[in-house]
């Protein structure tokens, strides 16, 4: 039953930030760096499980959309920069997991793609994390 549950809240999350106006703008004046992206906290892991059961649940949802959807081990500067930046909307701690939806998709393109990153905060500074990440497309 806690599983059908945690799959519907993540359904939620991912379907109402792709559609919601839940999205946020950065812009970095330094880097020169951009983009939006949106954060929704997820849950407390006490059992150790709800960072994967979130990726995998969040995955079908993207695949249910219509999305390919594959797992991706190394970012661009770009992409940790702007997942770092939506983190900082919340006070972090321990074992608190966030989904962060990043749209990446270029102007006047039919050609939608973007990241799904997971993000399980690991100390209750929030210096130390796990991350899960997939990039995502829809021609």
């Amino acid at each position: 039953m806690k599983k059908i549950c945690l799959l519907f809240v993540c359904m939620l999350a991912f379907i109402g930030a792709v559609y919601a106006e839940n999205w946020k703008y950065y812009y970095d004046d330094e880097t020169g760096y951009s983009g939006e992206a949106s954060i929704t906290f997820i849950g407390d892991d006490t059992d150790g499980n709800l960072l994967d059961s979130t990726v995998d649940m969040l995955q079908a949802g993207a695949r249910g959309l219509g999305y390919s959807v594959h797992n991706t081990r190394k970012l661009p500067k770009e992409i940790i920069w702007l997942f770092s930046e939506a983190l900082k909307e919340y006070y972090l701690a321990k074992n608190e997991v966030y989904s962060i939806l990043i749209d990446t998709t270029a102007p006047d393109s039919d050609i939608r793609e973007g990241f799904i990153i997971c993000v399980k905060i690991e100390d209750d500074a929030g210096d130390k994390i796990s991350v899960n990440s997939s990039y995502m497309r829809k021609d």
